[in-house]
């Protein structure tokens, strides 16, 4: 694992280029997306030719640093990158930071309908799906690296209940099972 400084972030608006520290083309197609109205013009790690970093951490926040860090470094350009996922309760928070790898299929590729049916599934087997026992959360953590070795993270939750069967749109897989207790809604909308 590469050693980078640590610090604590002071950037300076306006930010005009960062890599999204992602090769996963919906997730930075969101980020670009979110960001086009400020102006700031945006990467892919994947368009950089960038290396995919080894997810070493055993938190949302140390995997998303770790991911941000490396972009930055590699490119000499702020980087934001976001690891995020489900924590089911009756699973001890699984499937957690492994999310996308419950996803990977036998035979290569990932299919997220397949993370969520093992969840359910193992749900079921530890009677995860009776009442008040299917309490979950999503967790998000987003870092801003800088070439300097400059970081900030932020770590947001959305506390809710794995829910079946699934709601709204086929293309977010994990969110079709998700009730979020704060809006009273299935997520998204």
């Amino acid at each position: 694992m590469t050693a980078y400084p640590k610090k604590t972030l002071l950037i300076k608006p306006p930010l005009a280029k960062l890599v999204v520290a992602s090769h996963n083309e919906g997730k930075v197609r969101e980020i670009r997306d979110l960001l086009a109205p400020f102006g700031v013009e945006t990467m892919s790690a994947s368009e950089l030719g960038l290396d995919e970093p080894e997810e070493t951490g055993t938190t949302f926040a140390q995997n998303a640093e770790l991911k941000a860090r490396a972009a930055a470094f590699a490119s000499s350009l702020p980087a934001l990158s976001d690891d995020s996922g489900l924590a089911v309760d009756a699973l001890g928070g699984a499937p957690g930071i492994y999310s996308a790898r419950w996803g990977e299929l036998p035979k290569g590729g990932r299919d997220f309908n397949y993370a969520v049916a093992r969840v359910y599934e193992d749900m079921l087997r530890v009677g995860g799906m009776d009442d008040g026992a299917n309490t979950a959360r999503f967790i998000c953590a987003l870092s801003l690296a800088l070439p300097s070795g400059e970081i900030s993270t932020y770590e947001g939750k959305v506390e809710g209940q794995i829910v079946w069967p699934p709601r709204g749109k086929k293309d977010l897989a994990m969110i079709l099972y998700f009730a979020c207790w704060e809006t009273a809604k299935h997520l998204p909308r």
